[in-house]
């Protein structure tokens, strides 16, 4: 017989946020959502990734942030605590911010679906026990706005 356990609420995942300097001098930042809680493989695929102009770990305008759709980046990534320099001339990554994410709740500790294709998730980053609720539109362009907990 195998046993599952249930949970009430979703798993803390880690989330990160990379300042990447380009060669050029260039600067953006690559805002990483560990797929997984926790792994032993540094090299496994298991960071869903986006590059932004902005930091997200600060309040964001109204509108929300820009996002652009990366391929999966490693674990490693997710809990950089220095600076690393990229293979072939692709720059140098330096970590700005850790945390953890879950999937958002609903008031009523459902998982939170408006039913447009947006994803709702909630932040805490670095030692703050508030989460902060973050919302990742695709309509018309993919965002990422923040959102009150209340909603």
């Amino acid at each position: 017989m195998i046993r599952v356990d249930a949970r009430d609420e979703p798993l803390w995942k880690p989330t990160s946020i990379l300042r990447h300097e380009l060669d050029d001098g260039a600067v953006h930042f690559d805002w990483l959502l560990g797929l997984i809680p926790t792994c032993h493989d540094p090299d496994a695929l298991v960071a869903r990734t986006f590059r932004s102009a902005d930091r997200l770990d600060s309040p964001l305008p109204r509108n929300g942030v820009g996002l652009e759709a990366l391929a999966l980046h490693r674990w490693f990534y997710l809990l950089l605590d220095h600076s690393h320099t990229l293979s072939k001339g692709r720059g140098v990554v330096s970590p700005v911010a850790q945390g953890f994410w879950r999937e958002g709740q609903s008031l009523h500790g459902v998982h939170a679906d408006h039913g447009d294709g947006a994803e709702e998730i909630d932040i805490r980053w670095g030692a703050s026990a508030t989460p902060r609720r973050m919302r990742i539109t695709t309509i018309p362009t993919l965002r990422v706005i923040e959102v009150s907990l209340g909603r």
